[in-house]
């Protein structure tokens, strides 16, 4: 029963790395040309939310293959990195919106940002959920505050 949680968190982490990668450096690349705030607080969100899940799918495999205590200490530095996180977008997002008032800055919207905002809005939720449930079901407090940060 847990070795079949393991390997569905690690699927689901591993999910979110990928689409993160890809959407969120697409939006990074998009942010820098276009100077869009939104587009690059995104592109910032992916690259530390694929981190947390990376160190996850570490964790899990760590744990399949019976090394409990190395497990241990990746869901101690993923739960850090996770708070950490929250922590650095907050400020980050903060900064910019701040310099964007003081600016008189006016947003722009772009296909592309609308179109990942689409897409975001049908995989996260179901990335989110999954990895939440998994969280209570495998008792990984790590788990349940990437869900969290995928959401």
């Amino acid at each position: 029963m847990r070795l079949s949680g393991l390997r569905s968190a690690v699927r689901f982490c591993a999910a979110t790395v990928t689409w993160n990668v890809a959407v969120g450096g697409a939006a990074v690349a998009t942010a820098i040309a276009s100077g869009s705030l939104s587009l690059i607080g995104f592109g910032v969100n992916a690259v530390v939310d694929s981190s947390v899940s990376a160190l996850l799918v570490w964790r899990f495999r760590a744990e399949q293959a019976g090394y409990a205590a190395r497990a241990v200490r990746w869901e101690r530095v993923a739960l850090r990195l996770a708070g950490a996180a929250f922590s650095v977008i907050a400020i980050y997002v903060l900064a910019r919106a701040v310099a964007a008032l003081a600016g008189d800055h006016r947003p722009s919207s772009s296909l592309f940002g609308v179109g990942e905002a689409v897409a975001s809005l049908v995989v996260l939720p179901y990335l989110a959920i999954g990895k939440y449930r998994l969280s209570r079901r495998l008792k990984s407090p790590a788990l349940r505050a990437d869900s969290l940060l995928t959401l």
